[in-house]
């Protein structure tokens, strides 16, 4: 990607907060829906160990409170799980633990730690459908994606709700000024996000495109830069 890129990313991400802060749904739907960025693969695993893990991995009270949100004998999918922060702390003898990640690396190494989980690879979007679980976490993964994937994703993510008590808790971040953080690879020329990151949301963005998939916010905690959140389907 080069700075012209980024400047397009960013026009269009403006776009979408200004559509949003209008109440014009319909014009943001098709907004997003014409948005399907052609993005480079992020799944290196031990760049992001080496250069990303402490810098842009999740706070420590982030995990513990997606871990406080879910009952102690629920049924749980993480997709985009990484390190697997959540899942390391949601295990315990009672919780059927699940996850998908892209990077084959992340899933065998917290395949060794966690034997009892069922772990897969597979890229998210390849899928049709989810496994039926009582909670479905997505912990700062819709700010790697287009616009266009990410309600497919958040589409995606609907078919995992087990019944009317299930909820997705997801995460990301809010505001985020993406043009401070880019960075030139010296060998390749190609300009990236550290961490892979393409969206920035506003906060009335995020809980609009949430309910354009199908989503309406239960319960909002706001954190340094980011916010939780735990939804439900609607109707």
């Amino acid at each position: 990607m080069t700075f012209e890129d980024w400047t397009f990313i960013a026009d269009q991400n403006r776009q979408l907060s200004a559509l949003a802060e209008a109440g014009n749904l319909r014009g943001l739907r098709e907004a997003i829906l014409g948005m399907d960025w052609q993005l480079p693969k992020m799944t290196d695993f031990e760049f992001y160990m080496e250069h990303c893990r402490h810098t842009w991995g999740p706070s420590m009270s982030d995990v513990a409170q997606f871990v406080a949100w879910t009952p102690e004998d629920a049924k749980v999918l993480e997709v985009g799980f990484g390190y697997g922060h959540v899942l390391r702390e949601l295990n315990n003898e009672q919780r059927e633990l699940y996850g998908i990640d892209s990077s084959a690396k992340a899933v065998a190494l917290l395949q060794e730690e966690l034997p009892e989980a069922c772990l897969q690879v597979s890229d998210i979007l390849a899928l049709t459908t989810l496994k039926l679980v009582d909670a479905v976490v997505c912990m700062e993964v819709l700010e790697h994606l287009s616009p266009a994937q990410g309600h497919q994703m958040l589409e995606l993510l609907g078919t995992g709700m087990k019944d009317e008590n299930s909820r997705l808790l997801l995460s990301t971040r809010i505001n985020e000024n993406l043009g401070r953080s880019l960075m030139a690879c010296p060998e390749c020329g190609q300009v990236l996000h550290p961490a892979g990151h393409v969206r920035t949301f506003s906060e009335t963005l995020l809980f609009a495109e949430l309910f354009l998939a199908g989503w309406w916010v239960a319960e909002a905690i706001r954190s340094p830069g980011g916010i939780l959140l735990r939804c439900a389907k609607h109707s």
